[in-house]
């Protein structure tokens, strides 16, 4: 006898056809999980979208969207990007809106977009600060016109809403255009609600309005 035939292994022809059955029934159950996953990926998709139509549709019934974004971005805006920021966006999250303002504003006339948009949510919700409209209005136009998607929001709610004193569509026109523009797709609720709230405005405008409105958008450019 060999060594090879010495050391072969025995096989049982009876175990190896039971072993091979366990594996072909594992490989199939795990080929449904798979596509169970799969399919809940999709259906959780899909139903993060239905939700966002129904909050938006709900937002709309009285018309012009009336709620800017504040609150609903704040967790994703006021999180700590600069080391000299950190205390101001820890003061806003725990309510000490005369400490954030305080630290920010700085920032905000250095040319920072976003703690200038900040800032004009702060003058617009009366935090740290009297409410003043005007004082707003101005914060998030030096944010938008850096391209700050969330103040070129806010800012054509500004214009529709004559927070400024007077209504100005045309404005608010080109700045949720932009804003719809400029929104990463990944936010469906903030997209769609500049979307809606452009073909609101436009719904009451006239031909040659909207037009100007549309060149305004296509010849603006950010400020370095």
């Amino acid at each position: 006898m060999s060594m090879l035939q010495r050391f072969a292994f025995h096989r049982e022809p009876g175990k190896e056809a039971q072993l091979a059955k366990q594996v072909t029934v594992l490989q199939g159950t795990l080929a449904r999980c798979k596509q169970l996953a799969m399919r809940w990926r999709r259906l959780r998709v899909a139903l993060i979208g239905t939700i966002a139509v129904i909050m938006l549709g709900l937002g709309f019934v009285l018309g012009i969207y009336q709620q800017p974004i504040r609150h609903s971005v704040a967790r994703l805006i006021f999180k700590p990007t600069q080391s000299n920021a950190d205390a101001g966006y820890a003061a806003y999250q725990k309510g000490d809106y005369a400490t954030a303002l305080r630290i920010l504003r700085p920032l905000a006339e250095e040319g920072d977009a976003r703690a200038q948009f900040n800032v004009g949510v702060m003058y617009s919700e009366g935090q740290g600060a009297p409410q003043d409209y005007a004082e707003a209005g101005n914060w998030y136009r030096l944010s938008a016109e850096h391209g700050y998607a969330q103040a070129q929001y806010n800012l054509g709610l500004w214009y529709a809403r004559a927070e400024g004193g007077s209504q100005d569509d045309v404005r608010a026109h080109m700045w949720f255009n932009l804003a719809a523009a400029r929104f990463p797709p990944s936010d469906i609720l903030s997209r769609s609600a500049a979307i809606k709230n452009r073909d609101t405005v436009a719904s009451r405008m006239t031909t040659e309005q909207i037009a100007e409105a549309q060149r305004l958008a296509r010849e603006w450019q950010p400020k370095p």
